[in-house]
């Protein structure tokens, strides 16, 4: 970097070139226009949210139950994984979590325990993780914007993210993965089944799961 370079840059330790910098950046990069109904979704009560996030994790384990056993595409993305593998997803700094494991080929939701967990894919804060599972962004989104944090291996937790964006393609309806996806993923006649049958499946799955 040349010389004038430094004195320029160095005008942004004053308050002046502190101030003039805000207001060219201001200008530049102008405030970006929040989704509708985020507001919303914000001032609800940290029960309430606590509550929906605590769903939305279940819905997202009980999808895996099921497409597991019944989704050629996750089938075949989890057909390398060793068995007994275990991760989660958990939101700081209270929770609430949800844990899975690879138990006969398949993907069992084993609760809300985090001890045994290789991997584990934490939400910064509950705004955070129901951005997310409202749709208001998707998974890579919420990795660039640094709102989660990733424990483990993060080759192992790759293949957990695939994993789970093949899971929230049946989960969400086609308009929120237009918004979520940096592409849509397109389904086939027999996947649309497939997405209503997990349909029918998952408020009984979300039930169990939320025994365990």
């Amino acid at each position: 970097m040349s010389q004038s370079s430094n004195k320029n840059d160095s005008r942004g330790l004053d308050s002046g070139g502190l101030a003039a910098a805000g207001a060219s950046a201001a200008s530049i990069y102008p405030k970006a226009k929040e989704p509708l109904g985020m507001n919303r979704l914000f001032s609800l009560s940290y029960p309430v949210k606590r509550g929906i996030a605590r769903v939305a994790l279940l819905a997202l384990g009980a999808g895996f139950e099921y497409l597991s056993r019944h989704c050629d595409k996750l089938k075949e993305e989890i057909s390398g994984w060793e068995e007994g593998r275990i991760f989660a997803l958990s939101i700081l700094s209270q929770g609430p979590s949800v844990t899975m494991k690879k138990e006969n080929g398949a993907i069992r939701c084993v609760g809300e325990d985090l001890k045994n967990a290789e991997i584990v894919f934490y939400f910064k804060n509950i705004d955070s993780a129901l951005m997310l599972f409202a749709g208001f962004i998707g998974a890579h989104t919420a990795s660039a914007q640094h709102r989660t944090i990733v424990h483990g291996d993060i080759g192992i937790a790759m293949e957990a993210l695939r994993a789970m964006n093949i899971v929230q393609s049946y989960l969400y309806p086609g308009l929120v993965l237009k918004k979520t996806f940096k592409r849509a993923p397109k389904m086939s006649f027999g996947e649309k089944i497939l997405k209503a049958k997990l349909m029918l499946v998952l408020l009984p799955g979300i039930a169990a799961a939320a025994r365990r």
